[in-house]
């Protein structure tokens, strides 16, 4: 399989594998292991900063218009490097999209040969086009134009969201902009797949780590915004230390090291004395062990979809003190018992935990091990990799299908160009096909795609459907070997 992963950082640069964004993109890349050949479209400033993948499975693309913002980049692809995976005119061959950008989707329609589609409908035909997958991170109600673009965007997709609660919040925005049809087919095509979690990982990076019981350790390790809800969890902390308690300590780690950031906690340190540590551009290894080390932490996001980095602190046996909001509820078991629903609550219930931490303890200890059945990469039923292989399986079938009897007209010439040959390379193939034909050029032309001949994709196809190669997806071009017993 040969997939095509556009993220969509914050943190670009040296930091870019701090990025909790293209760290969940890097994860599933490396679910699908060695039977998968990805190339990475990346930001322009993240150039020669991915060092944690293999080059021999992965290919790294750089755009080359400097849009350093978030919001821009979610919005557009490099037309350019787009076009260089165009199934008939493009150089290189791909099965189906990954992206993090919502409003790519419309964009990377251009992949598909819009001639040989001029009878396609996404509602009815929508397996015949090159499956794009739209991580949806969180289903957020911008209010303005934004949302537009992600209603079409999971209409040209299928949209993955990480929990049904999700899925419904993404609906109900389309639904403002669309029609009811149109938001069926988002239905019928939506994949819900809860975010793969490395508990077996987790616990080699933490083995060491003990919490102890003589200082009681509060976490913060979200980024420090307003959507995080960071102006609530300092008010909470500095009541915290209102009373005294010196046998509290705040441990802080965030991905950015941010002026910012910095500014928040000068702000705070006059109440927090001298017990607290902060840790910026902290690596997630680094940051595991913080949260291992630790005993509580609050949580007061407006909103959240799946929330990796929760469900990794409850995997670490840190108490989360959470809103008593649907997102919340959906990542903890039914009796779960630290919820609070104003700030005296909070207040109230971080107070409590701190003070009586063992009795805490004792209703909380059931929690990790609930976690590790529900959402472990290992058991799930559902995750993204499985869904992705399904729906790119599907799609071959029917492109297959649909142009298989090209190829039963052809089959002097395609035995020609085979040369009863156990391995081929993609070049050798492609240079037999113009020697063995008087009218298939590669790369290809508009002149050929009016004659309807195959495009790249399903000379592809052919290799893998009607004679029995695989494709050994290690390199930049497909490698051709064929598979035992088949001929």
């Amino acid at each position: 399989m040969r997939l095509l992963f556009i993220p969509n950082p914050t943190k670009i640069g040296e930091d870019l594998c701090l990025d909790s964004s293209y760290k969940t993109m890097r994860d599933l890349r490396l679910e699908f292991g060695e039977e998968a050949y990805v190339y990475w479209i990346l930001p322009g400033q993240a150039r020669d900063s991915e060092k944690r993948l293999d080059e021999k499975h992965n290919f790294f693309l750089y755009e080359s218009f400097p849009l350093q913002a978030f919001d821009f980049r979610d919005d557009v692809v490099d037309s350019d490097l787009v076009n260089r995976f165009m199934r008939r005119y493009g150089d290189w061959v791909i099965d189906g999209v990954v992206t993090m950008r919502k409003g790519s989707p419309v964009q990377l329609l251009r992949l598909n040969d819009i001639y040989r589609h001029t009878n396609t409908r996404l509602g009815q035909n929508r397996l015949e086009l090159v499956p794009v997958f739209m991580l949806e991170m969180n289903a957020w109600h911008h209010k303005n134009f934004k949302d537009v673009l992600n209603a079409v965007g999971y209409y040209c997709s299928h949209p993955i969201f990480y929990t049904e609660l999700e899925r419904a919040k993404g609906l109900r925005y389309a639904a403002e902009y669309l029609s009811g049809s149109v938001v069926q087919v988002i239905r019928d095509h939506a994949i819900v797949a809860p975010q793969m979690m490395d508990f077996d990982l987790m616990d080699r990076l933490t083995a060491d780590v003990e919490k102890g019981r003589e200082i009681i350790k509060v976490f913060l390790g979200a980024r420090i915004n307003k959507l995080k809800g960071s102006p609530e969890i300092f008010d909470a902390y500095a009541y915290l230390f209102s009373a005294g308690r010196e046998h509290v300590n705040v441990i802080i780690t965030t991905i950015t090291d941010d002026t910012s950031v910095h500014n928040c906690l000068k702000a705070q340190i006059g109440k927090w004395g001298k017990f607290y540590r902060y840790y910026p551009s902290c690596p997630w290894e680094k940051y595991l062990q913080y949260a291992k080390a630790s005993h509580v932490s609050v949580v007061a996001s407006v909103s959240e979809s799946f929330g990796a980095a929760y469900v990794e602190a409850l995997n670490l046996g840190v108490i989360l003190l959470l809103p008593d909001a649907d997102w919340a509820r959906q990542l903890v078991p039914l009796d779960y018992s630290f919820f609070y629903r104003n700030k005296n609550e909070l207040h109230t219930l971080l107070a409590w935990v701190v003070d009586h931490y063992e009795e805490a303890w004792e209703k909380f200890k059931h929690v990790p091990e609930w976690v590790r059945a529900k959402y472990d990469k290992q058991s799930s039923a559902f995750n993204m990799a499985r869904e992705i292989r399904r729906v790119v399986e599907s799609h071959r079938q029917v492109v297959w299908k649909k142009c298989g009897r090209w190829f039963e007209k052809q089959q002097g010439l395609m035995a020609r160009v085979l040369e009863l040959r156990d391995e081929l390379s993609w070049e050798e193939y492609t240079r037999n096909i113009q020697k063995q034909s008087d009218g298939i050029k590669f790369p290809q032309s508009e002149k050929l795609r009016r004659r309807r001949t195959p495009s790249n994709y399903e000379f592809y196809l052919f290799m893998l459907n009607r004679e029995g190669f695989e494709d050994t997806c290690d390199s930049t071009e497909p490698r051709f070997i064929r598979e035992r017993g088949k001929s």
